[in-house]
């Protein structure tokens, strides 16, 4: 039986690894896209077909991992194995996470200017590119007012 720490730090490398999975996938794709529609100029329908089809295919699967990967961290959490060590996560994976939600970004802000041959596929590309987005939620907390007491760690002037 495995002890609480060397699950921890199981799921700790699993987490380590998926996020430089997803990382490198989606840099493929984003590659793999580009080089395909520059050093490719005249491309039959057949195969720009074929291309978005296997884009189709390629960010479906990626979804699909990463509500598997999510929904497994969940489980992990309510059983206790996991949620009673759980901490911030640290810089590196914070960096890790901004840029694959640049990288999801970017692949949406091309797949949106691509002429595609079929519109149900750029819509379901772009509805799982923004699934794939919402499992890295970018939080801006925006303060437009001061704090109110007893916030304010100066005591106010009387």
């Amino acid at each position: 039986m495995c002890s609480d720490s060397a699950i921890e730090e199981k799921l700790h490398v699993c987490e380590l690894n998926y996020n430089a999975f997803t990382h490198i996938f989606l840099s493929f794709l984003t590659d793999y896209y580009y080089l395909f529609y520059e050093n490719r100029r005249k491309i039959s329908d057949s195969e720009k077909e074929k291309f978005e089809r296997k884009l189709l295919f390629s960010l479906s699967l990626l979804e699909k991992i990463h509500y598997h990967f999510f929904q497994q961290t969940d489980s992990f959490e309510n059983i206790s194995y996991y949620a009673s060590t759980i901490d911030a996560p640290d810089d590196s994976q914070e960096y890790m996470k901004n840029k694959i939600r640049k990288q999801i970004l970017d692949l949406k802000v091309q797949l949106q200017q691509h002429p595609f041959s079929f519109e149900s596929h750029k819509r379901r590309c772009l509805d799982t590119l923004y699934l794939l987005s919402s499992y890295y939620p970018k939080v801006t907390i925006i303060r437009d007012t001061p704090p109110l007491r007893p916030w304010l760690s100066i005591p106010p002037n009387k």
